[in-house]
């Protein structure tokens, strides 16, 4: 299964960072006592979490799930998928490895938002029948005076009874008046 490597994590909380392994010898599966165990397996397993291919656990043991990542990752390199860590497939893991993009570190906080010197940090009118704020900044906080709108704009606003109106007519199983005169 190929899963980005984000996702891995998932799967393998301890996955640590790999290296580029370049020790002789064949890594593989096989029966008990003749498949590759050890560090290095550990490291290739890392290494394939880390450029997208699930080996399953890191257990540093080269299994059938460890086998199936190492022929995805050699199909998608085009060498030939038997399964085998050998020199080329070494190879194109270091050159993989060495492509990845290290990870980007966290952006630093972002600098407080100075204060407005101004005596008026907010005032403000909300349109039709609502309250407004008055604001001002003292040197115990913020002062706010809340006072009732006594002339409401309507601008933009629908006609509040005849919306009532309307969605009443549409919501009734008997027509208005004005639609059976038009039928």
């Amino acid at each position: 299964m190929i899963m980005p490597s984000s996702s891995m994590s998932l799967f393998n909380p301890i996955a640590k960072a790999q290296s580029c392994d370049t020790a002789p010898g064949n890594l593989r599966n096989g029966p008990a006592g003749a498949r590759s165990t050890g560090p290095r397996v550990t490291n290739l397993q890392n290494s394939l979490i880390e450029l997208g291919f699930d080996p399953g656990p890191v257990d540093g043991i080269f299994g059938g799930r460890t086998e199936a990542a190492v022929k995805l990752f050699q199909q998608s390199k085009a060498l030939a998928a038997d399964g085998i860590v050998g020199p080329l497939t070494q190879a194109a893991l270091c050159a993989a490895l060495s492509s990845t993009p290290p990870p980007t570190p966290p952006s630093p906080p972002a600098p407080p938002t100075p204060k407005n010197e101004s005596s008026e940090t907010g005032v403000g009118q909300l349109v039709g029948d609502s309250e407004f704020v008055n604001a001002e900044e003292s040197k115990e906080g913020l002062l706010a005076e809340v006072t009732e709108d006594k002339e409401p704009d309507n601008r933009g606003i629908p006609d509040v009874p005849a919306f009532e109106k309307a969605k009443d007519q549409a919501n009734s199983q008997t027509p208005s008046p004005e639609v059976i005169a038009r039928t």
